[in-house]
């Protein structure tokens, strides 16, 4: 039977504990402007639409008075899960999920509209 120290213990978490924080630190260093800048740019290009939610909205509701592929678009971007939902139903569903959003821009109506619609 192996049996440690107590102060073994110790240094092999705090061992472990430095090197998870070593990594973060790497990887941080890693990611320096020019690929934070580059990631931008291509998220930029991704975009097309202009009106997608504005940073500071919350995450619980859509930006308003958006078209349908407006719509469409700021599901992709902001909310993928219910995106994922949303391709997946047949076509009057979705416009019954673009109906609610038009009702209510809160996004947990939509979500429960998509998934109770497989």
């Amino acid at each position: 039977m192996i049996t440690r120290k107590p102060g073994f213990i110790i240094f092999s978490v705090a061992v472990a504990v430095a090197m998870a924080l070593g990594g973060a630190a790497i990887h941080a260093r890693d990611t320096g402007p020019m690929q934070h800048a580059a990631m931008d740019a291509s998220a930029g290009a991704a975009s097309g639409v202009e009106r997608v939610a504005a940073p500071q909205q919350a995450r619980t509701e859509m930006t308003p008075g958006l078209t349908r592929e407006e719509f469409e678009r700021e599901l992709e971007v902001r909310f993928a899960g219910t995106h994922m939902l949303y391709q997946s139903i047949p076509e009057e569903a979705k416009a019954e999920v673009y109906a609610q959003y038009q009702r209510d821009n809160d996004i947990a109506g939509i979500r429960r509209l998509a998934a109770f619609s497989l």
